[in-house]
């Protein structure tokens, strides 16, 4: 019985997330900083999150379907949703500095949805983008969301 080795399912679930976040670590590192051209930094977080949702694969799906039945799961993805939005937040400080404080938070929104593993999905599985094509279309939405300069309301 799988239960010799665990307590219960959150033991067993605490173990799975452990392994799945140690075999993604090295995923979360970007290659360009804050102070990099912008067209450095969008390519750098398409880069990054791509091979980051390949690493999770199958699990970021199957976290998802489990976690509104998992309150474990559920406190981990809003972790980690919360860690990918604040490395956008520096990631373009430069860019959300010139906006009104509202836009700037939209804008932040939108690009932490654009940035997402469910974006992804949507993309590679429901449209059948290619990876390429999916990395294309991520890196264009950055652009227009992050290279118009000042946005005014």
């Amino acid at each position: 019985s799988l239960f010799r080795y665990f307590d219960d399912i959150d033991d067993l679930c605490r173990a799975a997330i452990t392994h799945q976040f140690q075999r993604v670590r090295p995923t979360l590192s970007m290659s360009a900083g804050p102070d990099d051209a912008l067209s450095m930094r969008i390519a750098a977080v398409v880069d990054q999150r791509l091979r980051m949702f390949d690493a999770i694969g199958s699990v970021g799906h199957v976290s998802r379907l489990r976690a509104p039945f998992q309150p474990l799961v559920a406190a981990e993805l809003l972790q980690a949703r919360s860690f990918l939005r604040h490395q956008l937040q520096r990631c373009f400080a430069a860019e959300l500095a010139t906006m009104p404080d509202a836009i700037s938070t939209s804008m932040l929104a939108i690009a932490d949805v654009v940035c997402s593993f469910e974006a992804y999905q949507l993309l590679r599985q429901d449209q059948q983008l290619s990876r390429a094509r999916a990395s294309d279309a991520l890196a264009l939405a950055l652009s227009r969301l992050f290279a118009s300069g000042t946005v005014q309301r």
